[in-house]
């Protein structure tokens, strides 16, 4: 996971880690499963932005993200249930492809026929808006957005078409759906 690479711990990262080293010592047969940035949970901000002003922001600054679509997530959780031999100790799951900022205005305004922007959020701004929360978020969310900024989350595995026998969504028919479906 771009949490627990070497070199690029996250506080959150460290615990996950914790807790798959204790599921591997039990010497239960098992797969653990590791998604990349999910989508929805990164990207469910911008759509309301872009509707009322066409731009938006994201704390990526100029990197690239393979983000997973969380129905992913559990259709591949979902064949490794049920595989009759666990496919694997470690799945790591990402979208099809990395997306940047630019990408994913690029990707808007095609959809949405207006001109969309990107506004590369910096790290201190995007942490400003989080004074309300506790210590730990803030920590978490900073770790989080320095290795995200960092391109730490641009790897892409075809985990997902192996496993599942179709690609990952993408963010095209995400957004299709979050910005044009009704």
């Amino acid at each position: 996971s771009w949490t627990m690479q070497p070199g690029k711990h996250t506080s959150t990262g460290a615990l996950h880690a914790e807790v798959e080293t204790a599921i591997v010592n039990t010497g239960i047969a098992h797969t653990l499963v590791r998604p990349n940035v999910f989508m929805q949970g990164m990207l469910a901000r911008i759509i309301e932005p872009i509707r009322q002003t066409g731009t938006f922001s994201l704390a990526l600054d100029s990197a690239c993200a393979s983000f997973i679509d969380v129905g992913d997530i559990a259709a591949v959780s979902a064949a490794a249930l049920l595989a009759v031999q666990t496919p694997g100790p470690v799945l790591d799951i990402t979208g099809p492809r990395a997306y940047s900022g630019a990408d994913i205005a690029h990707i808007a305004s095609a959809l949405t026929g207006q001109p969309v922007t990107y506004q590369p959020l910096p790290l201190q701004a995007a942490l400003a808006r989080l004074s309300h929360e506790s210590a730990f978020v803030q920590r978490h969310t900073g770790e989080m957005l320095q290795l995200l900024m960092a391109g730490a989350a641009a790897g892409v595995t075809g985990t997902i078409e192996r496993l599942c026998g179709r690609p990952g969504g993408n963010i095209e028919s995400w957004l299709s759906r979050a910005l044009v479906a009704p």
